[in-house]
């Protein structure tokens, strides 16, 4: 009886209506694909708790959904239960199709939901024919006269009464014809059609798009969120779920997963078939480390990989050191959902809810600073979890199962229940006092006051509609602001709450914002904004004004001292209080504001600080529906970022890893950069005229300097003195000879020539009568290629004598490095390497129409697109491919083989989502590193001696060039980087079972670079440089080079945010930031462990506080 009795109390988000001939067939279930796609769709996490349309709290999901199959049991009595489940459903979904229209008991279905008056609550989804409300009604007519006429509550049609429902369309696009309930299975359906490949794609992407509208367009009907608004947080919401798949460790699933973990493993194993029993076994650990990692193991991944270093793979090793270096730094918090979790406003709790089974929701506290789980409240359940609130106590407020209100201090471990709720009527925490003294709760549509210590609850008002509200407290505890979301406005609410009965004081409107608003420190003062401008309220003197002019401001506050400023991302203002017009407007280092997260701490944003600590130094990340902390830093590996202005035109490396050289618009001079500490040389070189671009020659240690006319220099990079005379042509393109003691470009239209570096004295000149399309020349100067628009022939530059001519289109070429060998491709995409002495076909092979393509140093292999997405290794001497294929982007084909030919650097766009870059192994295609440098540059570069990278980021205002230290630098013996990798992720593999355990030893030493502090160790693992020598040298600010690295490259550290915070306090036009980051560096003390650097960051931080009083 009491299970009969659960099952008549559940209800139904949504009632399926259907015929069952239009649920049978492969790809044409259309119930069940409806049923699952409802139930297990995720909403995305900032909608949900919020107010809809109708007022409603949108669910944490679309659940349970009826459809008869699934919910009716054979003995069940069908109309009984029918007619039960569509009392109980809140929708109703109509499946239409002709069939479904002349159904009895669909039609049937459709007149009783509406005779109990929900007509408004009903959706089509068009599976086939033709939705008809004309006279005429032909057998396509798929809406019945129930679906498209009121139905009284008597049970008759009305025809003199039409209605519209919404509908949503599954059809194949532009005809009646009945779609299918995936791509791949209308896919498959034009395969058998025969229609060519290129068809069949645009047709599915075209369905696609459809079936994912109509799905949405049914979801947002339930939900009550505008359709628009839903397609943009989902996109948002999916996209950010695969960004956070890609996050550092999570990307090695996606970067090797595609591989096959078969063929990795025969990969690894193919070139080392002769090694011993040993060496293999080290090499089946690493295999099955790497298959651990793509199954989301990290523990065991890194296990496996750690004994392999142990057991002397140089391979594993690298990754070891990458794994560490990178250090995704996430601890899964398990069964908890990141929309249910809080952090204390000191940062240093958690508290949410964890699952328990049965849709029941316990109580969990974490230790947030060293992501520890320290308590769960057993006795506070709840089957309908909202997230908790705080006081400034930081003691925990929550409603349990039976929506009674309780309390729980953390550091007393006391619980109390401070609202009992007899009747368990459904009610929902809206704020609480900064005292705890009072909390607001909504119960039905009336919001309550409740007084904690008297137990005394008051009616403060009631709702119409159950509307979306938002309450806020004010700092001295005397205000209640109460913010109601109507459809175009919001209706605020301004109570005094320092009587035994509180009084409205203020009723205003606003037009609709969801920004929180800004109190003065006395409480007195209010300010309103969103893209309308700033609405100020003076509560002690009754003035009032608005300025319409900043509705671009990001934030609004009040500094202690009682200004008020707004601000963006390029500039503040402060506001004169008695007017509201603005008293004065700052301009913003651009960079510094918008590629930081400075802004966000400004805004003090409800979504941001949903998933961000106060301290910002830790966020909550949701992946593969499980919830992680994770520590936020700065990038690892990064050496320095050395911001440069928008005038910066070239930045490229020196002769030595420790330069790049830099020119700029409108400049005849070349400037040093020290990419080690960052301080510039100026006009080392000057030319003759404005330059247009360089090129460093490694090899002579020469630079060529190309003018804005087309004239070309060179420079001893030595002596920095010029060489030869200039050379007066047209290039393009600079090709130079395998030594580079000579240099080629084109002189015309149909002619090109080369000539000596250290004189200027032409070589060569070799001109056609006709146009010359293309052209390249080989690295030893003797031949030259020359493309025609049908047919390409092989030339002597230095008689003009053609040594090979075929007809045909070639849309690729390229000698290798050594001139040895000749790589063709035409416009099919058909390829022949050729032997460039005779000209005999080596071997052939088939690839894109535009092939990247490069060979080794050694010139014995070549790589080569197999496809826009991945590379492909061939041995030039057998004629054959070998190991993986090598994922690339296709928008930045960086691919560089390492010095000694064993590695090579490459960038990945992760599916255009993510660019990443990470280095593999040249003779296996097996990735050897976790990726690192998670970002998309402009440029790439592998400095001198391949320990170090440089890159060119472009920024919003201007260029940042950075380096990067290349994993695997350290000198650490195989033993010492086992034991750190097994101690970092906790799990050791066990020689005798082969089984993976917890990694415990106390008596280890773990002393390296890894496992130092962050806010005291070197910039990197080699480096000899701490952080805070860097940090130092920039403070006090005095440029903006200063400022951006301290406010960019370094925000995450303590010390750089209390030097930024001063640096602001002391700008009266400013302070407001100079206040907030004092307010979020205070809140990262509890992080620092050194007293020294605890005392530093506090003195500077006093500081700030003198000036703002």
């Amino acid at each position: 009886m009491e299970e009969q009795n659960k099952e008549l109390a559940k209800q139904y988000k949504a009632f399926i209506s259907y015929s069952h001939s239009d649920n049978q067939g492969e790809g044409r279930k259309w119930a069940d694909w409806l049923h699952h796609a409802l139930e297990t769709y995720e909403i995305p996490q900032d909608l949900i708790g919020k107010k809809n349309t109708a007022g409603k709290e949108i669910p944490r999901q679309i659940y349970p959904v009826f459809q008869d199959e699934k919910e009716l049991s054979a003995s069940s009595s069908l109309s009984g239960s029918l007619t039960d489940a569509l009392d109980r459903s809140e929708y109703l979904i109509y499946l239409s199709s002709p069939k479904s229209a002349r159904s009895t008991y669909v039609r049937d279905e459709l007149r009783y939901f509406k005779q109990s008056g929900k007509s408004q609550q009903i959706m089509a989804l068009i599976l086939k024919g033709e939705p008809e409300y004309g006279d005429t009604i032909t057998e396509a007519q798929c809406f019945p006269d129930e679906l498209r006429y009121h139905v009284d509550g008597d049970g008759q049609v009305d025809k003199s009464k039409p209605e519209e429902v919404l509908a949503a369309d599954v059809r194949i696009p532009h005809t009646q014809d009945e779609g299918f309930t995936s791509p791949e299975a209308y896919r498959m359906h034009l395969h058998e059609q025969g229609l060519s490949h290129q068809e069949i794609k645009s047709r599915v992407d075209e369905y696609k798009q459809r079936l994912d509208l109509a799905l949405l367009k049914i979801i947002s009907g339930i939900l009550g969120v505008p359709l628009g608004e839903l397609t943009k947080r989902d996109q948002a919401y999916q996209l950010e779920k695969i960004k956070q798949k890609n996050r550092n460790i999570k990307r090695i699933a996606a970067v090797i997963g595609v591989l096959g973990i078969l063929a990795v493993i025969a990969g690894i194993f193919a070139w080392n078939q002769r090694n011993s029993a040993v060496r293999n076994l080290a090499k089946s650990l690493y295999a099955s480390g790497i298959n651990k990692l793509t199954e989301s193991e990290y523990g065991d991944g890194a296990a496996y990989i750690a004994e392999a270093t142990r057991r002397g793979d140089d391979d594993a090793k690298l990754f070891a050191h990458s794994m560490l270096a990178v250090q995704d730094d996430m601890t899964l918090m398990p069964n908890i959902n990141v929309g249910n979790l809080r952090f204390s406003p000191n940062g240093k709790w958690l508290v949410g809810w964890a699952s328990s089974g049965d849709f029941t929701q316990v109580l969990q506290v974490w230790d947030a600073i060293n992501r520890k789980p320290i308590k769960q409240l057993g006795q506070v359940k709840t089957k309908q979890a909202r997230y908790p609130s705080f006081d400034q106590a930081n003691r925990a407020y929550v409603t349990t199962v039976d929506n009674s209100i309780v309390r729980y201090d953390i550091d007393k471990d006391k619980l109390e229940t401070i609202r009992a709720n007899p009747d368990s009527t459904f009610l929902t925490i809206s704020a609480v006092s900064g005292d705890g003294k009072m909390v607001l709760f909504k119960q039905m549509e009336k919001l309550y006051l409740l007084n904690t210590e008297t137990k005394q609850e008051q009616l403060l008002h009631t709702l119409s509609g159950y509307p979306l509200e938002t309450s806020y407290f004010s700092p001295k505890l005397d205000l209640l602001l109460i913010g109601i979301a109507h459809k175009e406005k919001n209706e605020w609410l301004f109570f005094d709450i320092t009587t035994p009965t509180p009084t409205m004081k203020l009723r205003k409107e606003t037009p609709y914002t969801s920004k929180p608003p800004a109190f003065s420190p006395d409480g007195k003062q209010v300010a309103l904004f969103g893209n309308f401008g700033i609405n100020y309220y003076n509560l002690v003197t009754g003035q009032e004004w608005t300025n319409t002019q900043v509705n671009t401001a990001k934030y609004v506050g009040f500094t202690t001292n009682g200004q008020l400023h707004a601000g963006n991302n390029e500039q503040i203002a402060q506001l004169n209080l008695t007017t509201g017009s603005v008293a004065k407007s700052t301009a913003l280092p651009g960079n510094v504001f918008f590629i930081s997260p400075l802004t966000k701490m400004l805004e003090q944003d409800d979504m941001a600080l949903q998933y961000n600590s106060p301290n910002w130094n830790q966020q909550l990340v949701s992946s593969d529906n499980q919830t992680f902390i994770d520590n936020v830093k700065a990038a690892p590996l990064q050496l320095a970022q050395y911001f440069e202005p928008n005038e910066l035109i070239v930045a490229v490396p020196g002769i030595t890893e420790n330069v790049a050289y830099t020119i700029y618009k409108d400049s005849k001079s070349i400037d040093e950069l020290n990419l080690e500490n960052g301080t510039k040389t100026k006009n080392i070189i000057t030319a003759p005229e404005n330059i247009a671009t360089i090129i460093v020659l490694h090899k002579t240690k020469n630079l060529l300097v190309k003018g804005k006319s087309g004239k070309t220099y060179f420079y001893d990079l030595t002596s920095r003195k010029p060489i030869g005379k200039a050379i007066d042509a047209q290039p393009k393109l600079y090709i130079f000879k395998v030594d580079e003691k000579e240099v080629a470009s084109r002189t015309g239209k149909n002619s090109f020539a080369a000539w000596d570096i250290a004189t200027g004295k032409q070589i060569f000149k070799y001109e056609e009568k006709a146009e010359i399309p293309g052209f390249t020349i080989s690295p030893d100067f003797t031949q030259a290629i020359l493309v025609g628009l049908s047919s390409w022939k092989i030339v002597d530059p230095h008689s003009g004598k053609v040594l090979k001519e075929e007809k045909g289109t070639l849309s690729s070429g390229r000698y290798s490095n050594t001139g040895k060998y000749l790589v063709l491709t035409d416009n099919n995409g058909s390829t022949k390497l050729l032997n460039s002495t005779d000209y005999k076909e080596v071997f052939s092979l088939k690839t894109i129409e535009f092939p990247f393509m490069m060979f080794n140093n050694a010139d014995d292999v070549l790589a080569i697109s197999d496809d826009a997405d991945h590379m492909r290794l061939w041995n030039i001497e057998t004629g054959k491919p070998f190991g993986q294929r090598i994922r690339v982007s296709k928008y930045s084909k960086y691919f560089h083989f390492s010095e000694d030919d064993k590695q090579i650097f490459v960038q990945d766009d992760g599916n255009g989502l993510q660019f990443v870059t990470k280095i593999v192994d040249a003779r296996t295609g097996n990735i050897l590193t976790m990726p690192f440098m998670n970002q998309k540059f402009s440029n790439i570069f592998v400095l001198p001696g391949d320990k170090k990278l440089m890159t060119i980021e472009e920024l919003v205002l201007g260029k940042t060039v950075n380096t990067w230290e290349v994993p695997g630098q350290v000198d650490m013996s195989n033993e010492q980087v086992a034991r750190d990798l097994e101690k970092f992720y906790g799990k050791k593999y066990d020689n005798a079972s082969g089984a993976i355990f917890p990694f415990v030893d106390t008596t280890g030493n773990y002393s390296t670079w890894y496992f130092d502090d962050p806010f005291l160790r070197s910039i990197s693992p080699s480096s000899k440089t701490s952080i805070l020598e860097i940090l130092r040298q920039n403070y006090p600010i005095k440029t903006d080079a200063n400022l951006q690295l301290l406010a960019v490259t370094h925000i995450y550290h303590p010390l750089a945010r209390a030097m930024v915070a001063n640096h602001y306090s002391s700008k009266p036009e400013m302070q407001y930031i100079g206040q907030r980051l004092v307010e979020v560096t205070e809140k990262q003390l509890l992080l620092i462990k050194n007293n020294e650097l605890k005392a530093e960051v506090e003195k500077l931080l006093n500081e700030a506080k003198s000036k703002l009083k």
